[in-house]
């Protein structure tokens, strides 16, 4: 298991709504219990998943692309609700709080970091998670997301979502694997450029700059120069 720090680019607010409302009762006062801290910052994302998550947990999907500062992880309206805290337990413990999501898996020493307190999947790890249960566009935009923190490459992915052969998802999460980029900017921009590939056009470059004739410059979405 590695060690994840929290350099400065990952401390940045990417989605406000849910790290000290939506996760529990608990952790609704966290501004109470940790006034040193200003803002949405990792420790407190970290500080709230803390209040709730078991010891001897693992912290995944949604989770833990939250908390690694992937910015379009959250599901469709998340914000307007409380989401499950997604945590994972060995084999024979059993998760008692409401607010968590349940089940079994299998982790190997490179799909675990720990952040503070808390063991957390790795980004590639959660990318492969992430791929292959849920639909289509909001797959695809999770696993651009974690792509753009930086942490793995598509060859990387790829090759990381052959060891869940045989396992529910792993079809779409193939297929995925190979078109992820880390430059879209919206789960829109995601889900758009599913529709592109579905309808056979050739690889679109992303963010393409168009100089104006003022001197300033415009980004598309998408472009085939």
């Amino acid at each position: 298991m590695h060690r994840q720090g929290s350099s400065p680019h990952r401390r940045s607010a990417h989605q406000p709504t849910w790290g000290y409302v939506a996760l529990s009762n608990s952790a609704a006062f966290a501004w109470g219990l940790l006034p040193q801290l200003n803002g949405d910052t990792l420790e407190l994302r970290v500080a709230c998943v803390s209040l709730v998550a078991p010891p001897g947990s693992v912290v995944t999907d949604r989770t833990a692309a939250w908390l690694h500062g992937a910015p379009m992880v959250l599901a469709p309206n998340d914000h307007l609700e409380v989401p499950q805290v997604s945590v994972f337990l060995k084999s024979g413990n059993r998760l008692r709080n409401p607010a968590m999501s349940r089940g079994e898996r299998q982790f190997g020493p490179a799909d675990l970091v720990q952040m503070d307190q808390l063991v957390v999947t790795s980004p590639l790890r959660n990318a492969c998670d992430l791929g292959r249960p849920l639909r289509r566009d909001s797959a695809l935009a999770a696993m651009d997301s974690l792509h753009s923190l930086g942490a793995f490459t598509v060859a990387d992915l790829c090759h990381s979502m052959e060891r869940f052969r045989g396992q529910r998802g792993v079809v779409q999460g193939r297929e995925l694997a190979a078109i992820v980029d880390g430059r879209s900017q919206s789960p829109g921009e995601s889900a758009m450029r599913l529709r592109w590939y579905d309808a056979g056009i050739p690889a679109p470059e992303l963010q393409w700059r168009v100089p104006s004739p003022h001197g300033t410059a415009y980004f598309l979405d998408f472009a085939l120069p």
